[in-house]
């Protein structure tokens, strides 16, 4: 019987039109639509052959022997149809990038996000993007410090094509990182710049000169300068409308400069600063507006800070942004005070109405930064977002992993039971007996990351792969926060053990990867 209805619902599928599995498949990643249905049929290895679902590449985290055959069958066979193509795992990064020829292969690509690489993969790539003739986005994100920012970014200015480039780095030393001068006949094209890195105030002036194209830029870290800024009277950025910052030591007379010299056609301008309170005068603000950016639209503030002793308090500063300027324009703020004992401090930013609030029961993903959770609180959150594939929680304290709080079991056996936790990453010390609980909750995971303490990582990580029967999807394991002299010492166990037959391991900024 139960053959019948199997072999009848198999027929209901092969007579559904190919269209119909068109638009199915443009809601899913290619790889999701590859494991899926390729081995189904010779019908459907057909339709997932076609050209159009091969445009866009996104390789995910998956195990080494499933990569293997993917990119054997499929991606080495039509390299030349791939427009967009995403690169998240360090391992296949150096497998793809590191290929003979790559612009050749891949000469139609369009759109490259590449979120790990060492700056010698990116030199050693960097004239094969130059001959992608077609590329006009590029993310990089460097999973080490690098040495010469100025170096990076006279590269990028060379491609021609670029409209859009995203960079994530961090920088050995702050002060020694500066945006100097490039060739002067260098000017790029690109109109979407967002950098989520330390840049000095005097760089971004520096760096602007060659950006006459730009339409939104974003920065995530711009702190102070100990030199003057030198302006450019010629700088001329009629297209910029969108500027986002988040700035760091810097004084109010010497950021002024910057907006009076290059944001007079800024549409929308958000800035989020600490400590120094002329960055909440509202007159000065106003004048600033009306005089250098007539145009904007969204005034976006978020201020952390306190107001030093004098005859005025925080409360009288703060409503200075009630005045008859700021309510035509209908931008709104608040405040909140971090100590009820210090009221001449707090946070000051702009009230904006949400736009969207996601429903917990359908995110999908989960960072927790800066707040301690303990097992009880956890279970709590889990409980509430059943469908969360990605966790990250800085501070999770496991040291009461066995105390269960009273009417909170039910919510446990669902957790345990329900969770579909893929992507796990924990920064806290894991031992081995708090590891028992990750194995017994988190029964689906693909990709662990966990702190462990040095003298404890061998008998820990250990413990870890000899559990591979009740781990069966996991094959990434990354250890934070470790020195490079364990990674002999774990590779010694692991060959001993017979814990792993094919793997790749590497360290990379106090990281031991390892990936079966």
């Amino acid at each position: 019987m139960n053959k019948e209805k199997n072999k009848l619902k198999k027929l209901l599928l092969e007579h559904v039109p190919n269209e119909i599995f068109f638009e199915i498949f443009e809601y899913m990643e290619f790889y999701e639509v590859y494991y899926g249905f390729y081995h189904l049929n010779k019908r459907f290895k057909n339709l997932i052959m076609d050209s159009k679902f091969l445009s866009k590449i996104n390789i995910p985290y998956i195990s080494k022997l499933n990569f293997e055959f993917f990119y054997q069958n499929i991606i080495i066979k039509n390299e030349h149809h791939i427009k967009i193509l995403i690169l998240s795992n360090i391992f296949i990064n150096d497998i793809i990038l590191s290929s003979f020829d790559f612009s050749l292969k891949f000469i139609n690509l369009k759109i490259l996000i590449i979120t790990h690489i060492n700056e010698n993969i990116f030199d050693k790539t960097f004239d094969e993007l130059k001959c992608l003739y077609g590329l006009n986005s590029l993310t990089i994100k460097f999973n080490e410090s690098i040495e010469n920012l100025n170096k990076i970014f006279s590269k990028i200015i060379s491609l021609s094509k670029l409209k859009y480039f995203k960079i994530k780095y961090q920088t050995i030393n702050d002060q020694n990182q500066s945006i100097n001068y490039f060739n002067k006949y260098n000017y790029s094209k690109i109109e979407y710049l967002i950098i989520e890195g330390n840049l000095s105030i005097n760089s971004l002036n520096n760096l602007l000169y060659y950006f006459p194209k730009l339409h939104h830029v974003s920065i995530n870290y711009l702190f102070y300068s100990h030199h003057d800024i030198q302006l450019y009277s010629s700088i001329q950025l009629k297209n910029l409308k969108y500027v986002s910052l988040k700035i760091y030591l810097i004084k109010f007379n010497q950021f002024e400069k910057i907006i009076k010299n290059l944001f007079y056609h800024v549409e929308i301008f958000k800035i989020s600063t600490h400590y120094d309170e002329k960055y909440l005068d509202a007159k000065k603000w106003e004048y600033l507006i009306t005089s250098y950016m007539p145009k904007l639209r969204i005034f976006d503030i978020n201020h952390d800070g306190f107001i030093s002793e004098n005859e005025l308090t925080y409360h009288d500063v703060i409503n200075q942004f009630k005045s008859s300027f700021w309510m035509e324009k209908k931008w709104f703020f608040k405040h909140e005070h971090n100590w009820l004992e210090r009221l001449n401090s707090g946070v000051f930013y702009s009230a904006q109405p949400y736009s969207r609030i996601v429903p917990l029961s359908q995110l999908t993903k989960l960072i927790i930064k800066k707040f301690n959770l303990d097992l009880n609180e956890m279970i709590d959150i889990l409980y509430s977002t059943s469908e969360l594939q990605i966790f990250k929680c800085d501070f999770l304290s496991l040291d009461n992993f066995n105390s269960i709080e009273t009417g909170k079991h039910h919510a446990f056996e669902h957790v345990l039971e329900k969770n579909k936790i893929k992507m796990l990453h924990l920064r806290s010390n894991c031992t081995s007996e708090k590891l028992r609980l990750v194995i017994d909750l988190f029964h689906e995971i693909k990709h662990l990351t966990i702190g462990i303490q040095c003298t404890q990582m061998i008998e820990t990580t250990k413990y870890l792969l000899s559990y591979k029967h009740k781990l069966r999807h996991l094959f990434f394991l990354c250890i934070s926060d470790i020195s490079e002299v364990y990674i002999k010492n774990l590779i010694n166990m692991i060959e001993k053990e017979k814990l792993l037959s094919d793997y790749f391991i590497k360290f990379i900024n106090r990281k031991i990867y390892l990936w079966w």
